[in-house]
């Protein structure tokens, strides 16, 4: 083997190292990918069961202080929430249809959702 098939031989194997090195990286990106996924699906989870579980105490008598304290203070920023949206709605001059909640022009007749005569 000459010099030149030599140097050729180790072009090719560095070239396999770095594609193998590639390759082992997308595997572990994507594996990280994955996880990231799972984890929001996960967090998306803990939250819809901390829905139910509110739903459920928001108007029970609650032993649990933390329990207790956490369902007050999510009262307390939807209270806020609304308070906030009801500002805005005056500043858009907008209304909300007492029947289907939809947000209509403040001076309409009627709900353009439900038809419902204000």
């Amino acid at each position: 083997m000459d010099a030149f098939d030599k140097t050729v031989q180790k072009a090719k194997d560095v070239f396999d190292i770095a594609i193998n090195k590639t390759g082992e990286f997308v595997n572990v990106s994507k594996l990280k990918i994955s996880v990231s996924s799972l984890n929001n699906k996960l967090e998306k989870a803990y939250a819809r069961l901390g829905k139910i579980q509110f739903k459920a105490l928001k108007d029970a008598n609650i032993e649990n202080v933390e329990i207790a304290s956490t369902v007050a203070e999510i009262k307390h920023i939807r209270s806020e929430i609304k308070t906030l949206l009801d500002q805005i709605d005056e500043l858009e001059g907008k209304s909300t249809c007492p029947k289907c909640g939809c947000k209509v022009p403040a001076k309409s007749a009627f709900c353009n959702n439900c038809g419902e005569r204000f």
